[in-house]
């Protein structure tokens, strides 16, 4: 499912058949509560989701940003969560190597998608540099 707001695009997160149950249960509070929220601006409506479903399920907004991101969610930096983002960030700037909770495939995604929407993929970097070189470091 694929939501269209002004310039961006926000992909929300797909329920399989082969998920984990925590996984599902994650998504499906996501789900339910990004439905029930009908007049707010995109970006506040993830985020407002992440937590209620955070809040539920008792885990950290990191934790569910990270489940949700390997699902498929793709949303603007804007809609997850402070602490989730300085990972993001602290992976991009120290520790290239290490992606944390969520999957490789799914930390590359996500910071093509920030590329494609113009959004700053971290903080105080130039988005064509940052990109130019993740591309470098994925030919070596």
């Amino acid at each position: 499912m694929t939501m269209m707001k002004s310039n961006t695009a926000c992909i929300l997160p797909v329920i399989r058949n082969d998920m984990r149950a925590e996984d599902r249960e994650v998504i499906t509070i996501f789900l339910q509560r990004y439905r029930d929220i009908l007049f707010m601006r995109e970006e506040q409506k993830i985020l407002s989701c992440i937590e209620k479903a955070a809040e539920i399920t008792s885990h950290s907004p990191q934790k569910i940003s990270a489940i949700l991101l390997n699902n498929g969610l793709r949303a603007t930096r804007r809609s997850f969560p402070q602490t989730f983002l300085d990972e993001i960030d602290m992976i991009a700037y120290h520790q290239r190597g290490r992606v944390g909770d969520f999957a490789q495939s799914a930390y590359d995604d996500i910071i093509d998608y920030w590329h494609n929407v113009s959004d700053a993929p971290v903080k105080r970097m130039d988005h064509t540099a940052y990109y130019t070189d993740i591309r470098k470091e994925k030919a070596v």
